[in-house]
């Protein structure tokens, strides 16, 4: 909760007042989290999107800065870090191979099993985000459960 906390502090302070601010941060219901694991591999086996999205991290390496990374030796993999209550998205090295990127001289390394960890998606109990408005300076305005998935969205506007 921290580096929520320091977040919206930062992005509140480029917020005008009223502005209305989505809090899409998927907040889960405590009870159900032991479900996330296998609800992120069942999204990972049908999603497009979720699989390519972070290769598309490598894709563009490869435009802008002249990268050689080979998207086959990288595999998609969501990890659930139940102290940090996030889920990490990593790309893994299939095997140990090295990607040169050319615009600025460098060659990694990398070791198989090794990773790039691409996203960090917090989760909070759905009572959070009106605990978090009462801190900082956001009303909120509304939350929406959903009846089946443990995932809540909330709406809160800067004042």
């Amino acid at each position: 909760l921290p580096h929520c906390l320091e977040g919206l502090t930062a992005l509140r302070r480029r917020l005008s007042r009223f502005v209305q601010l989505p809090f899409g941060l998927r907040g889960l219901v405590s009870d159900r989290l032991e479900t996330l694991p296998h609800a992120l591999d069942l999204l990972l086996g049908v999603l497009d999107k979720a699989v390519t999205g972070p290769l598309n991290l490598l894709r563009r390496l490869n435009r802008d800065l002249d990268a050689e990374f080979d998207l086959e030796n990288f595999y998609h993999e969501a990890r659930w870090n139940a102290e940090e209550r996030r889920v990490e998205m990593h790309l893994v090295a299939r095997m140990a191979h090295v990607v040169w990127i050319h615009a600025i001289g460098l060659g990694v390394t990398f070791r198989a099993g090794e990773s790039i960890w691409t996203e960090s998606s917090y989760k909070f109990d759905s009572d959070e985000p009106e605990r978090i408005s009462k801190v900082l300076p956001f009303t909120p305005a509304g939350q929406w459960l959903d009846r089946e998935w443990p995932f809540a969205e909330s709406l809160l506007i800067a004042r």
